[in-house]
């Protein structure tokens, strides 16, 4: 799995399939429905530029119909970091206690490119890290927060007064990734380093694949089909794991009567194994590309 692109499915680190579930339409919004209930979902990008924008209309229609918009996170709410500890090191542990030399050498070398002092992230642990650097990649290569299908959307919800949840919380997608080991936090910086010296044309491919409705090529760019990625903790704790979590909650939706509007990171909702829209297939749900 590519990871600093798997930043455009965490909301909050960005601001502060075959078969039945292909999408021919090139919208990445689907109809989710059971009986004669429904409710739309559609693939976003966290991190976008202005040619995103306007949306399709079959997504503007869908949107302006709902009545309860569901993010990730409501980034209305006030986000903070409950528990310091998962952010920051402690007493005299830094990231260069922390680092392999190496990682720590790249790190430096990149961050200094960015005339940036390594020093600034020293109490930092490495999952913070690379979520800080993956940003800064992404919006040096063009990419915004602001522009960001989740924070227009948002935007839009509150101006025309809909009801706004969050499926998830900021603790929750921080407790994806830290951990007492910091292993899958060390693992997701190595990989990020790894992956930042292409960032900018991968960010390009991966906008024509969204905005050309490619499945495939956004499941080529993510690397969601390999098998050993994944198999690996980085990809069980940030994907799996959260896909059967949010799923979850989406079908919990249902009970409530009213229509929703659910919009979630692309990299969860594509891929035959472990998706969202896998999930609720399978727990009977039709689902539908629009």
């Amino acid at each position: 799995m590519r990871v600093i692109l798997f930043l455009f499915s965490f909301v909050f680190f960005s601001c502060i399939f075959k078969s039945e579930v292909q999408n021919p339409s090139n919208n990445f919004l689907w109809k989710l429905s059971k009986d004669d209930q429904y409710i739309w979902i559609m693939g976003s990008i966290h991190m976008a530029d202005s040619s995103f924008y306007p949306l399709a209309l079959p997504i503007q229609n869908a949107f302006h119909e709902s009545q309860v918009i569901a993010f990730e996170i409501d980034l209305n709410e006030e986000q903070s970091v409950e528990n310091p500890t998962s952010y920051f090191f402690q007493n005299e542990e830094d990231l260069e206690s922390f680092l392999a030399p190496k990682t720590y050498q790249i790190l430096d070398s990149i961050l200094s490119s960015w005339a940036l002092s390594i020093q600034t992230y020293s109490k930092l642990r490495p999952w913070a890290v690379a979520a800080q650097i993956s940003a800064l990649a992404i919006s040096r290569a063009g990419f915004q927060a602001e522009l960001g299908i989740d924070y227009v959307l948002m935007e839009k919800a509150l101006e025309e007064g809909k009801e706004i949840i969050g499926l998830e919380t900021s603790a929750s997608q921080i407790e994806a990734l830290s951990s007492p080991s910091d292993s899958a936090g060390v693992l997701y910086l190595e990989k990020t380093l790894l992956e930042i010296q292409e960032i900018e044309e991968t960010l390009q491919e991966i906008k024509i694949a969204w905005q050309t409705g490619s499945t495939l090529k956004l499941l080529k760019l993510l690397n969601l089909e390999d098998s050993q990625e994944k198999a690996d903790l980085f990809s069980q704790k940030i994907y799996f794991e959260r896909n059967r979590t949010m799923a979850h909650k989406i079908q919990n939706l249902f009970l409530e009567n009213k229509r929703h509007f659910v919009v979630v990171g692309i990299a969860h909702l594509i891929g035959e194994e472990g998706s969202i829209l896998e999930i609720l297939k399978e727990n009977g749900f039709r689902v539908e590309a629009f």
